[in-house]
């Protein structure tokens, strides 16, 4: 199988901006979290930490690379919203179905339908209707984006009661348009288990591959180049969260990040195919 370029991506500016977390929110809070670890009761917590296997037994991968055009056109953050042309995808059951004579699209990417929890692959809502529209569509890949460094409690979950938990605000987006969000613990050494169990509930589902974005050595939480973790840091566990995805689902699966111009990226080993 060719290597796919579609690994590691640049995009410009202009997407950055575009993308809102789950479109720009109407509320947006700058308070700082209070710690309540010391009230919190963690008898009942769970962390389900079961493997998940990836059931795909061929794919069309190769296919739907082959039959892109010439210039290749992506649609971003589809599905959330009022897009770049309007509404895209009417319909409630096929959402992000931008693909159209209209506007023909070779990728898109959502977050919509991936699990609410920062932890696990429960709650994945993708119904058949979207399931059929990945797997039939021959020239549109299909792709994820998930939350890997950091959330919003707003709407995602994440128990104080986890080892992913960290009562500390991702400073880079306070008092901005895209609200007020908080760091996960990207360094505890079973965080790549749960992305690449994601990545395979996520190929399973139909999806060709997962989006990171902020993927760079300057996502530990950086202000005015103050950074809580080193770019070192960032960088072995970007690496180790890329192979353990491409070893859990294989070379038919895209990973795919959004590299903000910062366009030397040694954790391309780790993700091409």
């Amino acid at each position: 199988m060719k290597k796919l370029l579609l690994s590691l991506i640049i995009i410009s500016a202009i997407t950055s901006c575009a993308k809102k977390e789950d479109e720009i929110k109407s509320e947006s809070s700058t308070a700082t979290p209070k710690d309540n670890s010391s009230s919190i009761n963690c008898e009942n917590y769970v962390f389900d930490n079961s493997s998940i296997t990836d059931n795909t037994t061929s794919s069309n991968l190769d296919t739907k690379v082959q039959n892109r055009p010439t210039v290749p056109v992506f649609y971003p953050w589809s599905g959330s919203g009022q897009g770049i042309y309007n509404t895209c995808g009417e319909s409630n059951n096929v959402w992000f179905d931008c693909d159209n004579e209209t506007t023909p699209y070779s990728l898109i990417w959502t977050n919509k339908g991936r699990s609410s929890e920062v932890e696990s692959a429960d709650n994945i809502s993708i119904n058949d209707d979207q399931k059929k529209l990945m797997k039939e569509d021959n020239n549109t890949l299909y792709l994820i984006s998930e939350q890997w460094h950091y959330y919003n409690p707003k709407y995602d979950k994440l128990s104080q009661c986890s080892k992913f938990y960290l009562n500390e605000v991702f400073k880079e987006h306070e008092g901005t348009e895209y609200d007020h969000n908080l760091m996960i613990n990207i360094l505890h050494d079973e965080w790549p288990v749960v992305l690449s169990n994601k990545a395979a509930k996520y190929k399973n589902e139909g999806f060709d591959g997962i989006l990171f974005d902020w993927w760079h050595n300057w996502s530990g939480n950086c202000k005015d180049g103050e950074c809580v973790r080193s770019t070192s840091e960032v960088e072995s566990a970007r690496l180790a969260i890329a192979k353990e995805i491409r070893q859990k689902v294989g070379d038919d699966f895209i990973i795919m990040g959004n590299v903000n111009w910062n366009l030397k990226d040694n954790v391309i080993i780790g993700m091409k195919i």
